[in-house]
C-alpha cells in the first residue's frame, strides 16, 4: 500500500514481500533469518504501536513497541511452520498489520510465500526388477532415498498403488520387508527404504511383466511422491510354434508324415534340462492312461545356454485302430528344477465315410400313399482314402416286409474327395 510521509508511521519495506522455501524453512535469501521490519515515528512526539498478521506462521519477537519523536525500531518476524501446523504447497499469503491504536492509521504489508515441498524421493528413475522362472531375482533389492530439505523434522508413510490390468496385486512387492512402511526424517536428514521382490509370492506369478507405483506421501503436507516399480518375470523356455497341432486322416490310414516339430529355445545364459511327457487329452498332466497312437523322440535332453533344439513325433501305428473321430494328447514340456512347464495339445482327427445329410428322414401319408416326400438322396464323399468301398443295407423289424429300396446298395469311391449318391424310395 502506498504510504504518505505525512502519516505516523513509515513502515519499510514499502510494498508486499514474495518469500520462498519448504514449510519449516529455510527461506531463499534474503530472508533466510526471518522477515524484518523498520517502523519508523514521523512525529515529534511519542508514539506506541502493535504489530500483528492475520497467519500463523508469521511470528514476531515482540507485538509492538514504544517510539520516540522521530525514532525507528526493527522488528523480526519468524517464519514457522511443523508438522503441527504444516502449510499446503503452493502460495500462502499473510497481511502484517502496524496499528497506532486510537483510531489512527493502521499501515499494511502483503507477505506472500511460495511453499516448496521439502521431501524429495531419489532415485527419480522407476525402478526395475528382472526374474527368470526358478532364479533369483536380480537386483535383490533397491534403496529409495527419502530427503528432508527442511528444517522441521518431516512425518512420512509409503504404500503401493496397482497399475498392472488386469490386475494381480501388489503382494509381490515390500518395504522393508511389510507391504507399506512409515517413519520420520529429521531435519535436513535423510531416510532409506529397501524395496524388494518377494520370491515366494513372484513364485506364484505368469510370466509377464508387472508394475506398481510406490507412493511416499508427506504426512504434514499431505503431498505426495510416487515412482513406479517394474517387474519383469521371464520364461526360462519357449515353446513354437506358439498353436497347438491339428492331424487329420481316414480311418485306418494314413496319416501325415512329415510334421512339424515343436522346438524348445533356452532363453537363460545357462544350461538347462528339460523333459517331455505325452498325457491323455482329456485328462491332462500328469494324469491319464499312456497314450499308443503318438510316439516322441528324444523326450528330453539338456540345452545349452541361449539355444534349441527340436522335439519331433510321428503318428504310431496304433492310430490305425482308432474309431472315426477327434483324438487329442497333451505334450507337457518341464523343467524340473523349475517346475515351470508349457502344454501344447495334439489333435488327431481320425474321419470316416462321409454321409450328408445327416439328419433322419421323416416322411407322412395315407395308407397306400402317396407318401410326402416319397424318398430322398444321400451323398457319401470319400474322406481321404485311395480307395474306399462301400455297402447301404436297410433294417426292418423281424417279420415285416421292405418298405423301401435302397440304390444302388453297393459302390467303390477311388479317389479322395470321390463322391457317389445313394437313394431311397418308398414302394
Amino acid at each position: 500500500l502506498a504510504q504518505s510521509v505525512l502519516e505516523p508511521l513509515l513502515v519499510t519495506p514499502r510494498g508486499s514481500l514474495n518469500l520462498a522455501g519448504p514449510w519449516g524453512g529455510p527461506l531463499e535469501e534474503p530472508f533466510e533469518d526471518g522477515v524484518s521490519f523498520r517502523v519508523s515515528n514521523m512525529t515529534g512526539e511519542a508514539v506506541e504501536f502493535t504489530i500483528s498478521s492475520d497467519v500463523a506462521w508469521l511470528q514476531f519477537e515482540s507485538g509492538g513497541g514504544s517510539l520516540g519523536p522521530h525514532g525507528s525500531m526493527a522488528i523480526v518476524a519468524s517464519v514457522i511452520a511443523d508438522c503441527t501446523a504444516p502449510l499446503a504447497v503452493g502460495e500462502q499469503v499473510g497481511v502484517v498489520s502496524v496499528d497506532l491504536g486510537g483510531g489512527g492509521p493502521i499501515v499494511q504489508r502483503t507477505i506472500r510465500w511460495t511453499v516448496s515441498e521439502p521431501l524429495t524421493v531419489t532415485p527419480t528413475d522407476p525402478i526395475g526388477f528382472e526374474r527368470t522362472v526358478g532364479r533369483e531375482v536380480s537386483p535383490s533389492s533397491s534403496t529409495v532415498t527419502l530427503t528432508n530439505a527442511s528444517d522441521a523434522p518431516v512425518e512420512w508413510s509409503a504404500s503401493w498403488m496397482e497399475t498392472t490390468v488386469p490386475p494381480t496385486g501388489v503382494a509381490w512387492l515390500t518395504l522393508d520387508g511389510s507391504a507399506a512402511s512409515s517413519g520420520e526424517v529429521t531435519s535436513q536428514g535423510e531416510a532409506e527404504l529397501v524395496v524388494t521382490v518377494d520370491a515366494a509370492v513372484a513364485a506364484a506369478l505368469a510370466p509377464g511383466e508387472y508394475a506398481a507405483r510406490l507412493s511416499v506421501r508427506d504426512e504434514c503436507t499431505g503431498a505426495s511422491v510416487e515412482r513406479t516399480v517394474r517387474f519383469i518375470l521371464r520364461a526360462p523356455f519357449r515353446i513354437d510354434p506358439a498353436q497347438d497341432l491339428l492331424l487329420e486322416g481316414p480311418t485306418g490310414g494314413p496319416f501325415p508324415e512329415d510334421i512339424q516339430p515343436f522346438t524348445i529355445r533356452n532363453q537363460t545364459p545357462e544350461a538347462l534340462t528339460w523333459s517331455l511327457s505325452v498325457c491323455d487329452g482329456a485328462l491332462g498332466c500328469p494324469a491319464g492312461p499312456a497314450i499308443a497312437w503318438l510316439e516322441v523322440d528324444p523326450s528330453g535332453g539338456e540345452l545349452a545356454p541361449l539355444s534349441a533344439a527340436d522335439a519331433p513325433f510321428e503318428v504310431a501305428t496304433a492310430a490305425l485302430e482308432l474309431p472315426i473321430g477327434d483324438h487329442s494328447v497333451t505334450l507337457r514340456f518341464s523343467e524340473a528344477s523349475s517346475g515351470y512347464f508349457v502344454e501344447r495339445r495334439v489333435t488327431l482327427s481320425v474321419q470316416g465315410l462321409s454321409v450328408t445329410p445327416a439328419d433322419p428322414l421323416h416322411a407322412s401319408g395315407p395308407r397306400g400313399g402317396p407318401f410326402s416326400p416319397n424318398g430322398q438322396s444321400f451323398t457319401l464323399r470319400n474322406p481321404g482314402l485311395p480307395e474306399l468301398h462301400w455297402t447301404a443295407t436297410a433294417a426292418f423289424p423281424e417279420g415285416a416286409a421292405p418298405w423301401f429300396d435302397v440304390q444302388p446298395s453297393k459302390g467303390t469311391l477311388l479317389d479322395v474327395g470321390a463322391e457317389a449318391t445313394v437313394t431311397i424310395a418308398f414302394n
